[in-house]
């Protein structure tokens, strides 16, 4: 299986097949980056698939056979900000940056501008509007029994769940996934790719635990964070992933305090 998909990798680098996907994708056929970045959106599906190949409760069960707890939470936030960084400058420079490019003409492509208040509150608008309607239903799929697998609970409270202990750590999980993931997706493919296919594959990398009922949910944020972009800006996706993110943390840090 992974072998195939690493062959469409490969496949879908030939012109010909960059013109076919021309028809669907607003990709030109014969330009090296339109190639470069269909191909490496197989990269996803390449990563997906070995999860579900394995088996997702034996990587859990590799995971705490290892006999090490979840890296400290300072350890995990210089990480997590080290990874997303590098993902914002893959970004500036898969669009020009550096080579045919100047920054500020790679932000613009981009559509990150200057964090203006209107950007700042029509983001942190829509991030608490999301928030107040997915989490209650989050409850309500866990009471009828359509939750997340156990094992993705597990695995993500073993690598991440660290940062929803602390404030710093919240604001990672916010301002950090902002930053690299917003200007990937919505600042550079989607232009490429368009909305629809972006938010796939968005929701695609975050279920890279497993296909379950919360990649729906996750597609959903996609589509809200892509439309977002389209209609105001970068900055404003990001704003919106930052709060949603941070006000999922807050939440689990308060009810990890009443709980205790």
């Amino acid at each position: 299986g992974l072998a195939l998909l690493a062959l469409l990798g490969m496949i879908v680098l030939l012109p010909p097949v960059q013109r076919l996907l021309a028809r669907v994708l607003p990709i030109t056929p014969g330009r090296v980056t339109h190639a470069v970045s269909t191909s490496y959106a197989v990269l996803i599906l390449v990563n997906l698939w070995g999860v579900l190949g394995i088996g997702l409760d034996r990587i859990v069960e590799m995971v705490e056979a290892a006999d090490a707890p979840g890296a400290a939470t300072t350890a995990l936030i210089i990480t997590v900000w080290t990874q997303d960084i590098l993902m914002a400058v893959m970004a500036f420079v898969g669009v020009g940056w550096l080579s045919r490019r100047s920054f500020a003409s790679a932000a613009r492509r981009l559509g990150f501008i200057w964090p203006g208040w209107r950007q700042l509150g029509v983001g942190g608008g829509l991030g608490c509007r999301m928030f107040l309607t997915l989490f209650p239903r989050s409850f309500l799929l866990e009471m009828v029994g359509l939750g997340e697998d156990p094992n993705v609970e597990r695995l993500t409270e073993y690598l991440i769940g660290p940062l929803a202990t602390s404030i710093p750590g919240i604001i990672t999980l916010g301002l950090a996934a902002a930053l690299g993931e917003e200007l990937v997706f919505r600042g550079a493919l989607q232009p490429r790719l368009g909305l629809i296919p972006t938010a796939v594959l968005f929701a695609l990398l975050h279920s890279n635990y497993g296909l379950s009922a919360a990649t729906l949910v996750v597609l959903f944020i996609g589509l809200v964070l892509g439309w977002t972009r389209r209609r105001y800006s970068t900055t404003a996706s990001m704003a919106l992933h930052a709060t949603y993110n941070m006000a999922i943390g807050l939440s689990t840090l308060i009810y990890t305090q009443i709980m205790q």
